[in-house]
């Protein structure tokens, strides 16, 4: 099961942001990457550049795959609360970080978000175990 480790990490605007460790496995890390949005899943990564995963979490804890820009409607929404643990476990640790709901992406170093002024944002570092380098 995945642990979180919080410490205190970088300065958004002058104001200190937890930046938490989640350790995870490799296989919890292939399900966040496997829990895409099927229109997703199919375009596939464009760059290399680009997350593994987005998703997309509301203050209530409703957490649903990335489909569109801007807002996704209600009925575009699949909501993925309580499917994959781990999934969950990020999706508290994002809003705690950041302060609000809203979309966040992944690759294997960790979970980010956009601030409102575009900045890219380190909400929660991840440790893989298992991993191969």
């Amino acid at each position: 099961m995945a642990e979180i480790d919080k410490q205190r990490g970088q300065k958004d605007d002058g104001k200190e942001l937890p930046l938490a460790t989640l350790t995870l496995t490799e296989a919890e890390y292939n399900a966040l990457r496997s829990a895409l949005s099927p229109e997703i899943r199919r375009r596939g990564r464009r760059q290399e550049s680009e997350p593994d995963f987005i998703f997309n979490v509301g203050l209530n804890g409703e957490i649903f795959p990335y489909t569109t820009t801007g807002h996704t409607r209600s009925e575009d929404r699949t909501d993925l609360r309580g499917q994959l643990p781990i999934l969950d476990r990020i999706g508290i640790a994002t809003v705690e970080g950041r302060g609000e709901a809203g979309r966040f992406f992944g690759n294997t170093s960790g979970i980010h978000y956009k601030d409102r002024e575009k900045r890219i944002i380190q909400c929660l570092r991840f440790q893989i175990r298992g991993a191969t380098k």
